[in-house]
Order: structure tokens, then C-alpha cells, then sequence
């Protein structure tokens, strides 16, 4: 049987995207018979959506020597991390059997005969090095089971229920000004707010409540947060993975940017389905969410970006990344 093993990261510090990208696609080798383990650098002892997985927190980052023998004696590595020192990657490089790298934003130039794997919007227009194999296209995105469905949105006429999401950390603290700012702005509208396993501003979050409109959801399972975006009219999320599960349900969405990693997502802008406000910290940020708000409260406009969404991404991209791999190892 193949091995596959996947370094990554999760924790309240570096969130838990890059985990939960991986996920789908361990689930798409557990079902083509593969032997697989997540190896996760993280901050926190536990993490519930590793519940029945095969895996093992441990501080790789620090040095892959500590799993050494995992690495060579993996078919595959797949590497999924914000950055990953010179040491280390030397390291998997010259240990490696083949090794995969997930990168969606172009982190470095690749030369070393490695798998990148990038379903980042319009990623097929990039420059591709000889001597690497790559997979791109969104067609690519994994997503999670309970996002796979093809939903036929439902666009209201009026705008009726927002939810909000910041990923599972919320690492600038936004929801509690945007949520505040939205829920005065608009009375009419209820708002319902994702609360993810790694906030930590809790107690401020919790003053919300005192909003008759705005209605708190907290460390929601993913039945639960589908439920949520399916019953609502718009979505506001950061330009985290979150954006292509909203585009597969047909969600407008109004899209901004947290982090430099996230640089690629202002793409999303140019697909027609998100209306893009900028960066968490430019001037009048919050004015510009509100305004967007405004600005797709035609029906004819969320239908359009509701259907470019649903175009762009499908249900099977991690047994696609999954089919393809299993005929290079």
C-alpha cells in the first residue's frame, strides 16, 4: 500500500486553513486505498476536525528530523505550511521520494523537479518551470463533504439574512466591528456570525448580543455552517479558502483581504462573483463593506454572481488532485 504523508499547520496563531485544505484531499487518498497521516505544526493539544483521522501534532517546523523516517519512508509528501525554513526544505528535498507542494500564491520559484498543486483563480495563466509537474485551476479546490452539493441558491428578492465569516480564528478581530457596523447600518437585515474554534476575543464578540439583529454561532459543525450560508442572501468573508465553498453554494459574496498570503484572492474580483472591498486596513474599510451592501442589493446583480461562482468551482476537485498523483507515485 502507498504512503502519504502531509506536513501542515493549524493553530490560533496561524489558523486553520491550511489544515483544512488538506483534509478533503486526505479523504480522496483514504478512499483509493492509500495509507496516510497529517503531521501538524500547531499551537493548540487538540483539534476537533482531526477527530478519526490519522495524525500526530508535532513541532516539524522546528526540524523535520523529528519525523525523519515518516518522511522517508512516504511515497508522497505534501507540504502545506505559510513558509517552511531553508534547512527544512533542503532536508525533504534530499529525503523525499517525491514531494508535492500546495501553493497558491507563489512563494518561491521551484526548480527541484517537484508536484505544485495551485487551484488559486486564473492560476492556469501563470509561468510554469520545466522542471516541475503542476496541477492548477480551480477546477482543482478541495472542498469539504458537506460543500460538495451543487445547491441552486436561492436568490430572494431582497436582501434578507447575511452571514459573516473571518475564517476559524479571526486573526484581526474583525468580526466584531463589522458585525456592529452592518447591524446598525441595516436593521432590516439579520446577520448571522461564524464563530470559529480559534477566537480569541471572545468576551468582546459576546456584546453582539446586545444587537436584536446580529445572531452568534458559535465553533459551528460543518452541517451547520452549510445550513448557515445556504439560508442566507450574501456572504462577507476574508480571501481565505472559505471563498470557493462559498462559490460552489452560489453565494454573492463581498470579499476582503487580511493577510499577504491572501494577495491572491483579489483575483476573485475579476470572476464576477465577489464584489471586492480591499485590505482589513485601509482607510474607510468599514464604509466600503456597508456601501458594497448596498451596491448588490439588485436581484439581477446576485443572480449573475451567484452563477459565476457556481461555474468556477467543482465538487470533485480533491479526487481530482487525488486521480492525478496516484498515477505519478
Amino acid at each position: 500500500m502507498k504512503k502519504i504523508i502531509f506536513l501542515t499547520e493549524a493553530g490560533k496563531k496561524k489558523g486553520f486553513g491550511h489544515l483544512g485544505r488538506c483534509l478533503p484531499i486526505y479523504n480522496a487518498f483514504k478512499k483509493i486505498l492509500f495509507e496516510t497521516k497529517i503531521y501538524v505544526h500547531s499551537d493548540v493539544k487538540k483539534i476537533q476536525i482531526l477527530n478519526n483521522k490519522n495524525y500526530k501534532i508535532v513541532s516539524w517546523q522546528n526540524s523535520v528530523h523529528y519525523i525523519s523516517s515518516a518522511i522517508q519512508n512516504a511515497d508522497l509528501v505534501i507540504l502545506d505550511c505559510l513558509s517552511i525554513s531553508k534547512k527544512n526544505y533542503t532536508f525533504l528535498l534530499n529525503n523525499c521520494k517525491k514531494i508535492l507542494i500546495i501553493d497558491d500564491r507563489d512563494k518561491q520559484v521551484y526548480k527541484n523537479k517537484e508536484i505544485i498543486v495551485d487551484w488559486s483563480i486564473l492560476s492556469e495563466k501563470k509561468i510554469s518551470s520545466a522542471n516541475c509537474t503542476y496541477i492548477r485551476g480551480a477546477k482543482y479546490a478541495p472542498l469539504r463533504e458537506c460543500f460538495k452539493i451543487k445547491d441552486n441558491h436561492k436568490i430572494r428578492k431582497k436582501i434578507i439574512e447575511v452571514v459573516i465569516t473571518s475564517g476559524g480564528s479571526d486573526q484581526k478581530n474583525l468580526v466584531l466591528p463589522i458585525a456592529n457596523k452592518l447591524g446598525q447600518n441595516y436593521p432590516k437585515i439579520n446577520f448571522k456570525v461564524l464563530i470559529g474554534p480559534g477566537f480569541t476575543a471572545l468576551s468582546k464578540i459576546k456584546k453582539l448580543k446586545k444587537i436584536n439583529n446580529v445572531q452568534l454561532i458559535f465553533s459551528p459543525s460543518d452541517k451547520k455552517i452549510v445550513s448557515s450560508i445556504r439560508s442566507c442572501d450574501v456572504a462577507i468573508a476574508s480571501g481565505g479558502h472559505s471563498i470557493y465553498e462559498l462559490a460552489r453554494l452560489g453565494v454573492p459574496t463581498i470579499h476582503f483581504l487580511v493577510n499577504k498570503n491572501q494577495r491572491v484572492a483579489e483575483k476573485w474580483k475579476e470572476t464576477g462573483f465577489t464584489y471586492f472591498v480591499g485590505w482589513y486596513d485601509k482607510k474607510n474599510f468599514m464604509q466600503k463593506i456597508s456601501k458594497a451592501l448596498f451596491k448588490i442589493q439588485s436581484i439581477r446583480k446576485r443572480k449573475l454572481m451567484s452563477k459565476s461562482g457556481q461555474n468556477l468551482i467543482k465538487a470533485n476537485g480533491a479526487d481530482l488532485i487525488a486521480a492525478k498523483l496516484a498515477k505519478l507515485i
